[in-house]
């Protein structure tokens, strides 16, 4: 009995339970102070120790004061760049733990030096750590991209590998934002005539709407779309504030990836997508496309193309329009009208998008039909190309599409001018002036294809 109690004092004396100095005193910090964020000077000293348990404390510590001690968030980046902190996995865990907490949007070359520290940590789960916050920041760079790339090829473990694939995604997207804002490219601005309709509301609406324009930034030489976020932008003003969506009900993206698409429309196997979550038996669901669309080249099936795909493997990393119009189609909705104003044709108005085939030699795609119920506008028939309207700034078919919204298909010839703007109408005014302007402006063919009810109403005008 009492070798077990002179080894169970040595046990707590050696484990700081009796006799020890706490860690804190050391640095002379009291209880009291550590409520203040005046303590935090005499943290850094702890935090700048080198001792691995006085390290962790005080990133912890630093962590409670969250924002207000954002002006220290270089210190802690300073110390995950120390070696000690490179081989250690819970030091490294509580200090990036610590930054990210206090981190206000300041100081991104250090925010992106410690995610890529993070990264290119030994430890596991301090890797894991780094990527979660990657997947939630706004923060790229091309060496984050590099490495990220080149874990997600060796990442043996699917969990690990899905953690990297979900932060891949995001710092691309970062950066494909970054500069599409500093792109010279024209805007759209609020200048859509939508003044003859009748305000609507629409309380269990639903929609998605995509407009994919940069996808120069994936270096895979494909164009941009210039207007194709003008787009997105003016159809979504329409179902606000003439439609009546509301605001949350709308699944909005600019520049989608692959993980993107499929995250909102499923894939092959699963359809419930976030569009399937969101629909009530009482939604209208309104799903909105700009952007390229690309042919396979081994059987001419047509596929949306994200702005991380790449043209040459579009079965691989396109996203199927049988798949988009299979899944939709099993929705439960009150009515459900798809706008695809891309083409498939392998070419684009701003150049070839598959490469080393021209779009004479590309087989003519095979477009899949609609589920039955379902209107489907798409801007051009296979093996075309569709053009843009440069001075409002728009696809002209879009351009056309929220003229005809705004009463002038009822008008006639192209209606009957009973203030209902109906889905034949539109068809009719759609058809007739896409294809003379795609003429007259461009000597090219473009057919707006489109089917569904005809007597479905897109908008009711003012008397």
């Amino acid at each position: 009995m009492t070798k077990f109690l002179s080894a169970t004092l040595i046990f707590l004396l050696c484990s700081g339970f009796l006799g020890s100095q706490r860690w804190d005193e050391k640095y002379g910090i009291t209880n009291e102070e550590l409520n203040s964020i005046e303590v935090i000077p005499k943290l850094l000293v702890a935090l700048n120790s080198g001792n691995r348990k006085d390290v962790i404390n005080a990133a912890e510590d630093i962590e409670e004061f969250g924002k207000k001690a954002s002006s220290y968030f270089g210190d802690l980046v300073k110390v995950a760049s120390s070696d000690e902190c490179a081989k250690n996995g819970y030091v490294f865990i509580a200090l990036i733990n610590s930054a990210m907490t206090i981190y206000n949007g300041d100081n991104e070359n250090d925010l992106e030096l410690l995610l890529y520290l993070g990264i290119s940590h030994p430890n596991d789960s301090a890797r894991n750590t780094a990527y979660r916050y990657l997947s939630k920041t706004k923060i790229h760079s091309q060496r984050l991209i590099d490495s990220l790339e080149s874990l997600s090829k060796n990442e043996p473990n699917a969990n690990a590998r899905k953690l990297i694939i979900n932060a891949l995604s995001n710092v691309k997207f970062s950066k494909a934002n970054k500069e599409l804002k500093t792109s010279k490219t024209k805007f759209y601005k609020n200048n859509i005539e939508i003044n003859n309709v009748v305000v609507e509301h629409n309380y269990y609406a639903i929609a998605v709407i995509i407009g994919n324009m940069n996808y120069a930034s994936s270096k895979k030489s494909v164009p941009n779309v210039d207007f194709a976020i003008n787009d997105a932008k003016a159809i979504k003003d329409i179902l606000v504030n003439v439609k009546g969506y509301r605001d949350g009900n709308i699944i909005y993206l600019e520049n989608a990836t692959q993980a993107d698409i499929v995250s909102t429309f499923g894939n092959k196997d699963n359809h419930q997508g976030k569009l399937f979550n969101w629909v009530r038996p009482e939604s209208d669901v309104f799903v909105y496309y700009s952007g390229h669309g690309a042919p396979s080249l081994k059987d001419g099936s047509g596929y949306i193309l994200p702005v991380d795909a790449d043209p040459s493997t579009v079965e691989l990393n396109g996203y199927p329009l049988n798949t988009l119009y299979q899944n939709i189609g099993k929705l439960q909705a009150k009515s459900i009208t798809i706008v695809i104003d891309s083409c498939f044709s392998g070419s684009s108005q701003g150049g070839t998008i598959t490469k080393n085939a021209s779009s004479i030699s590309l087989k003519p795609i095979t477009m899949p039909k609609a589920e039955a119920g379902i209107n489907v506008l798409a801007a051009a028939n296979v093996g075309e190309v569709a053009s843009w309207d440069t001075d409002a700034q728009h696809s002209l078919f879009t351009s056309y599409f929220i003229k005809a919204l705004n009463g002038a298909a009822d008008k006639r010839p192209y209606g009957n001018e009973d203030r209902q703007v109906d889905l034949a109408e539109v068809q009719k005014f759609v058809n007739l002036e896409v294809t003379y302007m795609a003429r007259r402006n461009y000597g090219r063919d473009q057919n707006p294809q489109i089917s569904g009810n005809p007597g479905f109403v897109f908008s009711s005008l003012k008397e």
